[in-house]
């Protein structure tokens, strides 16, 4: 059976004291039960979204919401719709409105899948053992540790990345348009590795051949690193691509 809540019933801590040309801001918390092995999915408009793990089979949301006044500001719903083993976290923001935002920081256990989303805010997921699929519009990625399948993208902003551990198969995709690529992968890495960026340089601590055009502009790499099994592929357009060795893993 589907449980569904809003922050209107759940939100502490209305801002009434702020002056009428400040933003308020109203808080909000809530935890839920959800098994190491679920789902935890969160889809944000305007504002950051930031996971990680702790040891409890339980997800910790917290939020911050803001807008420019009162009203809007109730109108900016956070919704949760809870299932058995999986837990999806929508924003709502008033139609016709875009002046309202939340910031989330989550807490989720270790061997989830997370899918982490927004469209005007950083994204960062830590420590997630499960596959992870994290994307903005503009704003930079940041995932620490993560030891599953990787899909990760923005448009305008930086992404960096580091495997605490690697799958044997499955795929792992970084992409951005402008800002730079960059990825730690332990020293074991195996597989088929693709890379292009069109205005920027490639550089790799790894044994992969890098390609560059005549003038210096366009770089790739298309190679395979051990017994193959697992695909990689990093692509930019402005910037450049790092794919760094983790020494000792």
């Amino acid at each position: 059976m589907l449980k569904f809540l809003t922050a209107g019933a759940l939100a502490l801590g209305l801002v009434l004291s702020a002056p009428a040309s400040a933003r308020v801001s109203e808080e909000f918390s809530r935890t839920l039960p959800l098994p190491s092995d679920g789902a935890f999915s969160v889809v944000n408009v305007n504002g950051s979204v930031e996971v990680e793990i702790w040891d409890r089979d339980e997800v910790q949301i917290d939020a911050t919401k803001q807008a420019k006044d009162r009203e809007t500001l109730d109108r900016t719903q956070i919704e949760i719709n809870a299932s058995k083993g999986r837990i999806e976290v929508v924003t709502r923001l008033p139609k016709g409105k875009q002046s309202g935002s939340v910031s989330y920081r989550v807490k989720v256990p270790a061997g989830v899948s997370v899918d982490a989303k927004s469209v005007n805010g950083a994204v960062a997921v830590s420590g997630v053992l499960g596959g992870v699929d994290a994307q903005t519009t503009n704003g930079a990625l940041t995932l620490r540790e993560v030891a599953g399948e990787v899909e990760a993208s923005t448009t305008n902003g930086a992404l960096h990345v580091s495997h605490s551990a690697l799958p044997s198969s499955g795929s792992h995709r970084y992409s951005t348009t402008n800002g730079a690529v960059e990825v730690s992968l332990p020293s074991s890495a195996s597989g088929n590795f693709t890379a292009k960026t069109v205005n920027g340089k490639i550089r790799t601590d790894f044994p992969l051949e890098v390609h560059t055009t005549r003038w210096g502009r366009n770089s790739s790499i298309d190679g395979t690193l051990g017994d193959g099994g697992a695909s990689f592929d990093f692509q930019t357009v402005n910037g450049s691509i790092e794919i760094d060795e983790i020494s000792g893993r």
